[in-house]
């Protein structure tokens, strides 16, 4: 059993999630036949439980809530296929097409459930942070391995497919439930988030980790602020450039650009605002410029890296690991 958010309201009253297995007290005890559930719970200011919330599924695990505007609570995490939703008022049961997805989940204050939207994928997802926007939006950040099935079903083929093996995805998601847009970032090693806040309207920060190089597509009126600290040496370093456009490709110059932070060896640290409507989507597959119509039928798979000489190259040790399916879950 694990805690692994907690948040508090005007009132006093705190709010948490986690996960846990066959049986737990509080003040009342819970039980559920799964071995890994996720939990979702409040607690009066006086700390006595006022309601308990059972997510069971294939290993639900619930990283994050949040409290948001009139008597809403969000919890982000992940699970494997079919969610059921069970409070006090009944259960709710959240199918999936895809193996594995990343939540976000909506309920009253009260416990009662709303609505949920999730990320799905034939690869390893995982829902980590949540925050509230400026006009009672959020956002939702993560991480996904290999492709984004969803999103790439939603875009088209080429689309969030990772630079390395895992990257980084920001998602807004309406305080009705409704997807407006989602955007990923990261580079040829392994990317994590772990924090984001957001007091501008899409423009949300996030924070984690990076090896290498950690990419943001780049356009003309993007505003970046980004740094990476050295776990090495713990000095803050500012290498950010932006790689040389392309030819204009559907009319865009910007098309396959982007803002590059060059990490030192290991693991490093990003703080970014890395969020621009206008520029273009990561795209695994080398398109010619100027094509009529702007088709984009694929014509070679290069899942990138950029090396530190300049120019792309094949990140084959990326490719590899995706092409074998390497089975890995986010916890």
């Amino acid at each position: 059993m694990n805690v692994l958010a907690v948040t508090i309201d005007n009132s006093g009253a705190v709010y948490g999630c986690g996960k846990f297995s066959q049986q737990l007290t509080i003040d009342d005890t819970h039980t559920n036949s799964a071995d890994e559930s996720g939990m979702v719970f409040s607690l009066s200011a006086n700390g006595d439980e006022t309601w308990f919330n059972t997510l069971s599924g294939g290993l639900v695990q619930c990283y994050d809530a949040e409290v948001g505007t009139d008597n809403t609570l969000y919890i982000t995490g992940n699970n494997f296929g079919t969610l059921a939703v069970i409070t006090a008022m009944g259960s709710t049961l959240l199918p999936s097409s895809y193996l594995q997805q990343a939540f976000l989940l909506r309920f009253h204050t009260g416990g009662s459930f709303q609505w949920s939207h999730s990320l799905g994928s034939a690869n390893a997802i995982t829902g980590r942070k949540t925050t509230i926007g400026p006009s009672g939006e959020c956002y939702m950040t993560g991480m996904f391995a290999c492709v984004l099935t969803s999103m790439e079903d939603a875009l088209g083929e080429g689309y969030f497919h990772t630079a390395g093996y895992h990257d980084v995805f920001v998602s807004r998601i309406e305080n009705d439930g409704a997807h407006t847009w989602s955007r990923q970032y990261g580079g040829p090693g392994d990317d994590l988030c772990w924090g984001i806040g957001c007091t501008i309207a899409d423009k949300p920060a996030i924070a984690g980790s990076f090896r290498k190089f950690f990419h943001m597509p780049w356009s003309e009126d993007a505003e970046w602020s980004n740094q990476n600290m050295s776990v090495d040496n713990d000095t803050f370093i500012d290498n950010s450039y932006k790689v040389p456009t392309y030819d204009a490709y559907c009319n865009s110059y910007s098309y396959g650009s982007v803002l590059s932070v060059q990490g030192n060896d290991g693991q490093d640290m990003f703080i970014a605002s890395p969020v621009s409507l206008s520029a273009h989507h990561f795209d695994i597959y080398s398109r010619p410029p100027l094509l009529a119509e702007c088709d984009r039928t694929p014509v070679l798979p290069v899942i990138t890296e950029y090396p530190a000489e300049g120019g792309w190259k094949e990140d084959t040790e990326s490719m590899q690991s995706c092409a074998n399916s390497r089975t890995v879950y986010f916890h």
